[in-house]
This record gives structure tokens, C-alpha cells and sequence, in this order.
């Protein structure tokens, strides 16, 4: 049986801006989220990364927390990375700068 956890909601300040989502579910570090009908899947570092701006978190919080549960990338910098994961959110939909 999968676990499932609850979606963090969108902090009311931040960095960050979330477009009204249908649904959304997260199992075992990866999300399913639906919006105006598309459905989107996010990898384990890109539930990450949606998850902890949700709550408000900057870039360097969310390397941080990424470099922690995945370690650090082999070819590439964390912080890009992590830069290069939010412009794919952004690209989708699914948060914006605030």
C-alpha cells in the first residue's frame, strides 16, 4: 500500500506565487498535481523544490535541502540546478515569482 501525504498550503508571503490547483497529491517524495485540466508529474527533486515553495522557502533553503537529500550533483552546481528546476515550475505553471 502507498502512502500518501497531505499538500503543504501556499504561504500567504513569500518568494513565491501559486496559481488554484484542481487537485494535488504527493506520494512517497514525488506529486501528481492537476490544473485546468493537465495533469503533472514531478520527479523526487521537483516535488521538492514545488513542495518547499510552498512554504515560503528561497533558493538557497531549497538547495540546501536538496543537497541534503540527494547530495551534491555530479557535473553541475547545486544552485543551478535547483535555479534550472524552478524555471521548469514556472515554465508549467505551476508557481511564479513573486
Amino acid at each position: 500500500m502507498v502512502k500518501s501525504q497531505g499538500l503543504p498550503p501556499a504561504a500567504p508571503a513569500g518568494p513565491w506565487r501559486f496559481p488554484d490547483l484542481t487537485d494535488a497529491i504527493l506520494v512517497e517524495g514525488r506529486a501528481c498535481i492537476l490544473r485546468d485540466g493537465v495533469v503533472t508529474a514531478l520527479d523526487r527533486r521537483g516535488c521538492l523544490v514545488w513542495t518547499m515553495c510552498r512554504t515560503g522557502a528561497g533558493v538557497t533553503e531549497i538547495t540546501a535541502a536538496a543537497v541534503a537529500a540527494f547530495g551534491e550533483p555530479a557535473a553541475a552546481d547545486a544552485r543551478a540546478v535547483i535555479e534550472e528546476t524552478l524555471d521548469e515550475l514556472i515554465a508549467h505553471g505551476l508557481l511564479a515569482r513573486a
